[in-house]
């Protein structure tokens, strides 16, 4: 049982999640041994193509460009990369840090920066749970999803940002009680990904409405002066298009919406819309009338975003490991040992390793269309189990939710 792990158990446990953690970061130096857990287009066959997007922007902005990338007549590039789509104010500063360094030196900091994040929010989990006198268990649990969720390997190889917003959803949960640090850590998450956009009305019914605007406020802050001289029009065409005019499908997308779409499923074609608007006036409804947890809530509404959005990648998964270690620390849905092997499954990899070796929908390094549908369903599907379990908890177990509490 769950309930009866030694200790020697627990510490195997927390040790393999750090093996997991360097290998990951081992095999974004070397590309091995996990390089064929992930089909060409997930594993950028340029590797940085998107890392170099942003210091590209801040390159071109601060000698006369734009911050999309685009330098003026004449004028070379920092490095080759993809056209920047970034928050500008997050480029100017990110980009314009990286800008002292060489192009390859840049990258290589950038990997070890993010390997540096790791384990001071561990750190930083560690002692706040301690202080909090949380169950070791669970914490190691804890520990053990966020360190082995294995779309960190393919995050780290193409030395993405995103997992500076899970630091972010890391920080507004561990300082929940202070408004400031809270807000902070939003804004954070902001700048990578929109995905904490769709938090906000549910703070607001949770009653932390104060941590809401001052985010926003603090968005638009340091927004504002980019959208005032033009400079950063680019980040809110890009935000439309994606949002009016999805273009998801294979090889690198992984929602279910690009699913339903590229396979031309009629029904889902005419009336998807109105399945969206569904699910989210659903997670409202749950909130507002069983009050649940705001953990359980954000949870929802960030695998609204994984399975209907526009331009989700794997590594965007990563996400869901940082929800559940957190989930598991300050969420009674976890007493179940249900929970916790819904949670192991998705922090899995896909079946592409499989699938490489016998050569069944790939061809070569590449996935065919049949087999980009396996490696979505094998994301999808444990993360909309996990939430049916979740909605079916909180509607059997309404009794037992304390009304407002927001863990």
């Amino acid at each position: 049982m769950w309930t009866k792990i030694s200790k020697s158990s627990l510490g195997f446990l927390f040790w393999l999640a750090i093996l997991f953690q360097f290998s990951f970061f081992l095999f974004a130096l070397t590309q091995k041994p996990f390089f064929f857990f992930f089909p060409h287009g997930n594993v950028h066959e340029y590797q940085g193509i998107d890392f170099f997007q942003v210091p590209n922007g801040a390159y071109a902005f601060l000698n006369g460009g734009e911050l999309t990338g685009k330098t003026i007549a004449g004028e070379s590039s920092y490095f080759f990369g993809n056209t920047n789509v970034y928050h500008p104010f997050f480029t100017f500063v990110v980009g314009g840090f990286l800008q002292f360094f060489s192009p390859m030196t840049a990258f290589l900091l950038w990997r070890i920066f993010n390997l540096l994040v790791k384990f001071s929010l561990i750190w930083l989990i560690y002692k706040k749970m301690v202080l909090a006198k949380t169950n070791k268990q669970n914490l190691m649990f804890a520990l053990f999803l966020f360190l082995a969720n294995f779309p960190q390997a393919l995050e780290m190889w193409n030395g993405q940002y995103h997992f500076l917003l899970d630091a972010g959803i890391v920080i507004f949960f561990l300082f929940l009680k202070n408004d400031l640090l809270a807000a902070l850590g939003l804004v954070l998450t902001f700048m990578v990904k929109p995905i904490t956009i769709l938090w906000l009305p549910v703070l607001v019914l949770q009653k932390k409405t104060k941590i809401a605007v001052l985010g926003v406020l603090m968005f638009i802050f340091l927004s504002l002066p980019f959208l005032l001289n033009g400079a950063g029009q680019y980040y809110l065409t890009n935000l439309i298009i994606r949002i009016g005019q999805p273009i998801g499908g294979p090889p690198g997308v992984f929602t279910l919406d690009s699913l339903l779409r590229f396979w031309e499923l009629g029904i889902y074609l005419k009336y998807g819309i109105y399945l969206k608007i569904f699910s989210l006036l659903m997670i409202i409804f749950l909130q507002w009338k069983y009050k649940i947890s705001l953990w359980k809530t954000a949870f929802l509404m960030t695998s609204f975003y994984l399975l209907f959005y526009d331009l989700v990648f794997e590594y965007h998964y990563t996400t869901v490991g940082t929800l559940l270690a957190l989930g598991v620390i300050f969420d009674d849905l976890f007493k179940e040992k249900t929970a916790k092997v819904l949670a192991v499954l998705n922090i899995l990899p896909t079946p592409f390793f499989l699938m490489y070796l016998f050569q069944i929908g790939t061809k070569g390094h590449y996935v065919t269309d049949g087999g980009w549908s396996v490696l979505v369903l094998s994301k999808i599907l444990p993360l909309i189990f996990f939430n049916l379990y979740l909605i079916m908890e909180v509607c059997k177990n309404k009794k037992n939710i304390k009304e407002g509490n927001p863990l």
